[in-house]
């Protein structure tokens, strides 16, 4: 097998889990232009995979892409767990169709010979993928093999595919051998993930030994080199000092370097371009810098959706009544939310009760439409749009209109995607509004945002009175108990004792509440700044009360009103919420480190000197020549950056990540997010608690 570079990756965002969602609009030229973008990049990546067994095929001949009128070579497609979580928020069923892929599985799973097809192998380069892979050029069951590697294959795993390969009586057609270099999962245009879960507990576990914490850093570095190869970047790198965030930029920056000294390297053209000039920041961020927002209970539709139905690559699973062909009971129903979602593309950030008033317009709209065309169309014969396939409307063409029975064929499937949409954010927002009633998430918010923001004042009676209260979980109120715990200083012991003993009343596991008092004090000094409820724009009034005021009874009125009639609700709400321009401690930090005279501004650094924050911050640049041997972190030099990688080394959430998004896009900058996993609170909890345990990740689970 030979092995190269695989063509530079073009764009990048998300769509739908394993490609079961329904077919959406190709890519925009916009959107195809957005270089400073994993999503859009990957998603080119993933389509040369398919495009080039076409050219291979017809080497005259464009085939495949959007625009294209030549079909598309029939192929296969083969891929591992990873693979398959790669390409999921990335190409739908419609698309592998446009590629010409017919069928899609597995690499373990049971498969027949189909020897006329060429097959595309996308998976991770391990041993046991590879030996599965001589076994299937052994079989002969495609006519053609075309090997796809998520990142950089190891020397000892190539040429165990060569002698395997070598040693077969019939030697099989490997076309081509590709590192890909796409080992991350993109979910938005500027979010991206590198689906390693647990990472904050195994890199704080003292049982592990330097061994181990290596392989973790490897890991790490590895996928976030896959990220700056795709977006096809050289930058320059800052890392949060002595912890596990200047360990994988110290490993990046090795990688990069290597690479650099590669004539046609894999960043040739980045550093041969215009765009070599523009070079972004890649900031890294250790978990530690900001704790608190990772138990916040949000109420942005996003966020809700991920904490309270664990969104998963860009997927939800809700409970429904049953229909009247499922039977009595409660029936699940999965959704993908991904760009063909034009509701969700305008509504995934916004505050769940602005949601719920669009979700309310979006219907009385569509009813408005529906009305107006069965009225016109009614005006010649008997017809109802809504209970009519384009099939039945044909047939009644001979006593409608041919001009009105036109524009109703026209308008049924717009109507009718629209309407499926609608029904899709109903009831998820339904769902959503259920957990928030009977958990009375809306006190918790209230509360935590006092914490956090730092506005008003939370005594410990509130704090101990929600506690007590037999609404919500005992994971919420174990999340309170620790925004508590890490928000307010020099916390006595009687008090810790308290919140201890209220949560083992309940039967709640203070395993995690034990760990947070445990670096609370660490925590303090890194938080001295205010921090907004991430993503949220909060909400400010002439009242510091946290328990009376506008807050409290907007809430009350949004769990009153349910999902529909809230109108007068948001109205409301739209008049007397004035935006604020505070930001999270990453997003903050973030800005300073793009423009050093922003640190005053943004409060990031708590009244420190804009030199003292960038000295917190180790600079690495892969294209300045080394100074005496390995890369040493220097002081910054004073410069500014219009584009920016924030990512966070042990789990971020959607919380975060709009903060961060709205924030820098308020600057005016060009910023993605990412993480090495988004994590729900209540799994960051269970990690904590196993942390404490001293078992490593998985243990401690905090009863529900």
């Amino acid at each position: 097998p030979r092995r190269s570079n695989p063509p530079r990756p073009l764009a990048h965002h998300p769509d739908s889990p394993p490609f079961l969602a329904a077919a959406a609009a190709p890519s925009s030229p916009m959107e195809a232009a957005s270089s400073f973008s994993p999503f859009f990049r990957q998603k080119a990546a993933l389509e040369s995979l398919f495009t080039s067994v076409d050219l291979d095929a017809d080497p005259s001949a464009s085939h495949g892409g959007a625009s294209s009128q030549t079909p598309a070579t029939w192929k296969v497609l083969v891929y591992d767990a990873v693979g398959r979580d790669i390409i999921a928020p990335l190409l739908r069923v419609a698309d592998l169709r446009r590629l010409g892929v017919t069928l899609h599985m597995m690499v373990t799973s049971a498969r027949q010979a189909i020897v006329d097809v060429p097959a595309v192998y996308f998976m991770a380069p391990t041993e046991a993928n590879v030996k599965r892979l001589v076994e299937d050029c052994g079989k002969g069951l495609y006519s053609a093999y075309y090997v796809n590697f998520t990142s950089s294959v190891p020397r000892v795993v190539l040429e165990t595919f060569a002698d395997g390969v070598a040693a077969l009586s019939s030697p099989p057609d490997v076309a081509r051998v590709f590192d890909m270099y796409t080992e991350f999962l993109s979910l938005e245009p500027d979010l991206f993930t590198l689906n390693l879960p647990e990472t904050y507990s195994r890199l704080n576990n003292p049982k592990l030994n330097d061994a181990e914490i290596e392989t973790q850093i490897e890991a790490i570095a590895t996928s976030l080199f896959s990220v700056v190869v795709t977006l096809d970047v050289v930058p320059v790198l800052r890392a949060q000092r002595d912890g596990p965030a200047e360990m994988v930029a110290r490993k990046l920056d090795e990688k990069i370097r290597e690479q650099l000294l590669i004539p046609n390297g894999l960043f040739a053209s980045a550093v041969s371009s215009a765009a070599a000039l523009d070079r972004p920041l890649l900031a890294l961020f250790d978990r530690s810098v900001d704790l608190p927002v990772m138990f916040h209970h949000s109420w942005t539709y996003q966020s809700l959706a991920h904490d309270l139905l664990a969104m998963k690559l860009n997927r939800v699973t809700v409970e429904t009544a049953g229909g009247a062909g499922e039977g009595r009971g409660v029936a699940k129903k999965t959704y993908d939310l991904d760009r063909g979602d034009a509701f969700w593309l305008e509504n995934a950030g916004k505050p769940f009760p602005k949601v719920a008033e669009a979700v309310e317009t979006a219907l009385g709209a569509y009813r408005k439409e529906v009305e107006d065309i069965n009225r016109t169309a009614g005006a010649v014969g008997s017809f109802n749009i809504e209970e009519m396939s384009p099939e039945e409307a044909v047939k009644n063409s001979k006593t409608t209109s041919s001009d009105s029975l036109a524009r109703a064929l026209a308008a049924l499937p717009e109507l009718t995607k629209r309407k499926q949409f609608i029904d899709l954010h109903t009831n998820i927002a339904s769902a959503i509004l259920d957990q928030i009633k009977e958990r009375g998430l809306d006190s918790f918010y209230q509360l935590e945002d006092g914490l956090i923001s730092r506005t008003g004042s939370v005594d410990k009676a509130k704090v101990l009175q929600a506690l007590r209260d037999i609404r919500g979980s005992v994971n919420d109120k174990v999340r309170l108990a620790l925004i508590y715990t890490l928000c307010v200083p020099d916390i006595d012991r009687p008090t810790a004792e308290e919140l201890r003993a209220t949560l083992v009343r309940i039967g709640a596991n203070t395993k995690a509440l034990e760990y947070a008092r445990s670096v609370s004090s660490f925590s303090t000094s890194m938080n001295t700044a205010p921090l907004s409820t991430a993503g949220l724009k909060q909400a400010s009034t002439s009242s510091n009360d946290i328990d009376g005021g506008f807050t409290a009874g907007l809430m009350s009125s949004i769990v009153d009103h349910g999902v529909k009639g809230l109108t007068q609700v948001a109205n409301n709400m739209s008049k007397l919420i004035i935006p604020t321009e505070k930001a999270g401690r990453v997003a903050s930090t973030l800005n300073a480190l793009m423009d050093p005279t922003t640190a005053h501004s943004s409060g990031t650094s708590a009244g420190h000197s804009a030199g003292e924050l960038h000295n917190r911050f180790a600079l690495f640049d892969p294209k300045a020549p080394r100074r005496g041997g390995p890369t040493q972190p220097t002081n910054a030099p004073a410069r500014t950056f219009r584009r920016a990688v924030a990512f966070v080394v042990g789990g971020g959430n959607y919380v975060e990540y709009h903060n961060v998004r709205d924030h820098c896009a308020r600057a005016g900058r060009s910023v993605v997010y990412g993480a090495t996993d988004l994590v729900t609170s209540e799994a960051f909890v269970e990690e904590l608690a196993a942390l404490q345990q001293g078992s490593g990740a998985g243990a401690g689970a905090v009863g529900k």
